[in-house]
């Protein structure tokens, strides 16, 4: 039985290794096109996802810049609402309260025991409606953020750089002092409440209240315009627990309407 099957076997053998040897310049043109072709197609694939890759790209940017672009509309609308707002409500307390004034400001934003977060930037409008020659209410409207914070990953220890987030919000703060007579600079504590929109990536939004107080001292260059620098601490509560604490320095202009 084996000698059957090497007689069968010897003639395949024998055939193929001629084919090899008779064929062999065929057989490299053979691997050497089909190494072209191979290589043509990889080429191909690259560059197939090479598009695909620059479509995606471009089409992330796009959405990007429209993103960006809805944000700054969202926010010049908002600016705007809450100064209309802040002007009508002024404008139809006018007749009772005698005195009141519009104005914005820009300043500081400073988280007080918070390592995950900067220091940042804010700014806002308001309204002060006099009710006495010594207390008045503020209607406002504040944007506030905080600055990225550097910090090390517990796993690998590379740094890394954590977002700060944003508050919006809006309030009411009642203001108590001398709001009237000669004096050039006036003197005033502040003590407020406000809804608070937290907003920082990766994380949901939330919307809280908070609690601020503070102090204020105003310049009266003249009749209709005042000069302002205030501190504020403003404190909101979150959930699950804790809580963000800001300490809040600005200066800002004020426009009087009605007699002293």
């Amino acid at each position: 039985m084996p000698e059957e099957q090497a007689a069968v076997q010897s003639p395949a053998k024998k055939l193929k290794s001629h084919f090899l040897l008779d064929n062999k310049p065929m057989a490299n043109y053979f691997l050497r096109t089909k190494s072209k072709i191979d290589k043509n197609q990889r080429k191909e694939d690259e560059g197939n996802l090479l598009k695909e890759l620059g479509r995606w790209s471009y089409l992330l940017v796009e959405n990007d810049k429209h993103l960006r672009k809805d944000k700054i509309m969202k926010k010049v609308l908002f600016v705007s609402f809450a100064f209309f707002f802040i002007l009508l409500v002024a404008t139809s307390s006018v007749a009772t309260a005698g005195r009141f004034s519009i104005g914005g400001f820009v300043g500081l934003n400073i988280p007080i025991g918070q390592k995950d977060m900067g220091n940042g930037t804010l700014f806002g409008a308001k309204g002060r409606i006099l009710l006495l020659p010594f207390l008045g209410v503020e209607p406002n409207f504040v944007f506030s953020e905080y600055g990225d914070k550097e910090h090390k990953n517990p796993i690998t220890e590379e740094p890394m750089i954590r977002k700060g987030g944003k508050i919006n919000s809006f309030g009411v703060d009642l203001v108590f002092g001398t709001f009237s007579g000669f004096s050039p600079a006036r003197f005033y504590g502040i003590l407020g409440i406000n809804s608070n929109t937290f907003k920082r990536e990766p994380f949901e939004d939330q919307t809280r209240l908070g609690l601020s107080f503070g102090s204020g001292i105003e310049f009266l260059p003249a009749d209709v315009f005042s000069l302002e620098v205030r501190a504020r601490v403003h404190a909101i509560s979150l959930e699950g627990g804790g809580g963000r604490e800001n300490l809040e320095l600005t200066a800002g202009l004020n426009y009087y309407f009605g007699p002293e």
